[in-house]
């Protein structure tokens, strides 16, 4: 067991480099068994692929996130560090190609959308709390709808047409707490800390990227 788990780690901390580093289309299983020793084999029983690869780059990275979130803003509630993981992701996400295209192929799949929007709402409900069936459902669709919307954002990098990305990101964000059922006057000290914090969130991107 133990052996197996590091086999896992390793293949994943070597994926990720190579998928910040080159993207995740570039990425090969064939790379990554050149660059692990793991045998194809092997990646495949224990990953399924480079879709299952993938999902546990995120799943590592989320982790991480929420941790550094947790130590960084110790002294904040809840709701801003939601908003604050939200942010990271859209910093990660608007000045690295690598990770646009990592999160594009994220959403492009109906197994690992569905995967996500499941991951989010367990994150939801240990930073906001737990809430009835009905809610939950409504919340589930929403969140949903709010990575369609993330999806969109991505896409916009690559439009003719000049867009304030931005402003473009922060609609997203705000999209995104609005379906939380979070009120007008906590939106707006919440999205004004975030302002002020940017510096903090782009040294965040860095240490989970190529730490």
């Amino acid at each position: 067991m133990k052996r197996t788990e590091e086999v896992r780690n390793k293949v994943i901390a070597v994926a990720r480099r190579l998928m910040v580093q080159q993207g995740y289309q570039k990425t090969t299983i064939r790379q990554i068994v050149r660059e692990t020793g793991v045998a194809s084999g092997s990646i495949y029983y224990l990953f399924g692929g480079k879709e299952g690869i993938l999902n546990e780059i995120i799943n590592d990275l989320m982790e991480r996130l929420m941790f550094i979130i947790e130590s960084e803003f110790r002294n904040e509630d809840s709701l801003f560090r939601y908003a604050a993981i939200l942010a990271v992701e859209m910093i990660g996400i608007q000045y690295n190609k690598q990770v646009r295209e990592i999160y594009y192929a994220l959403f492009s799949s109906p197994d690992l959308l569905e995967y996500t929007v499941e991951k989010n709402m367990v994150l939801q409900d240990a930073l906001l709390g737990k809430d009835s069936e009905e809610e939950r459902k409504k919340r589930y669709i929403q969140a949903l709808l709010c990575k369609g919307a993330l999806r969109a954002y991505i896409a916009a990098f690559y439009f003719n047409k000049a867009i304030n990305m931005d402003e473009c990101g922060a609609q997203v964000i705000l999209l995104t707490l609005k379906s939380c059922n979070i009120r007008e006057k906590e939106l707006e000290n919440i999205l004004k800390k975030l302002k002020k914090n940017k510096g903090k969130f782009v040294d965040i991107v860095q240490k989970l990227l190529y730490e």
